[in-house]
């Protein structure tokens, strides 16, 4: 029988390597990392092998404190909670962890023809999400819950108007996709989120038409 050539064989092995490589590696954990800092990896190498991989992380706030007290940097756990934040693609059906948040606004209503959703606006560091506690027999979109990425994020507008002789605060947010989320609350409210939001995001259009 005629022996393989040596260019065959490494053509088989290059194919077993890649075969090999075929297989997802499994998602990180909060115990990879720790094991990471307990084998002497530099912060550096953990944040970019964080960012590399993909990440079922624990991050609740008790999840949090047993990562610090198990000596894992807090650049690292920022680097952990950053990965956790939803994926651009997926971001506005996505619940992001509420104990994350900057800032909660409670007394939010989300307006979408005769739907009414009550529930919180959430401000965080890499965007903002409403997610619905109650919504009226008239709502027909069942999730009323949105979440955008700062750089999904178009224009936003705070107004106040006079309804049933009070003053309520008006939050309309649009989109790049050209999606809009309208939000009512009552003036404090809503004065309290103006105030963080363009604190906290400058840059952003807060244009009124």
């Amino acid at each position: 029988m005629r022996e393989p050539s040596r260019l065959s064989v490494a053509f088989a092995a290059a194919l077993l390597v890649a075969a090999g490589g075929l297989g997802a590696e499994p998602p990180l954990t909060n115990g990879d990392v720790v094991a990471m800092v307990n084998a002497g990896l530099g912060t550096a190498t953990i944040v970019a092998k964080i960012k590399a991989s993909a990440t079922e992380f624990q991050l609740d706030t008790s999840s949090l404190a047993m990562l610090t007290q198990q000596g894992v940097p807090d650049h690292v756990i920022r680097a952990m909670i950053e990965r956790q934040s939803p994926t651009r693609s997926g971001a506005e059906t996505q619940a992001w962890p509420r104990d994350n948040a900057r800032r909660v606004w409670g007394d939010m209503v989300r307006v979408v023809d005769r739907c009414r959703a009550r529930g919180e606006l959430m401000l965080f560091d890499d965007g903002v999400q409403f997610v619905p506690v109650t919504s009226s027999t008239a709502c027909t979109d069942a999730n009323q819950q949105f979440a955008l990425l700062w750089d999904q994020v178009g224009t936003i507008c705070f107004k106040y108007v006079v309804l049933d002789e009070a003053t309520v605060g008006v939050l309309q947010i649009q989109s790049r996709g050209g999606a809009s989320y309208n939000l009512r609350a009552p003036q404090a409210v809503m004065q309290s989120a103006d105030k963080e939001f363009k604190f906290q995001q400058r840059r952003l259009n807060y244009r009124c038409n």
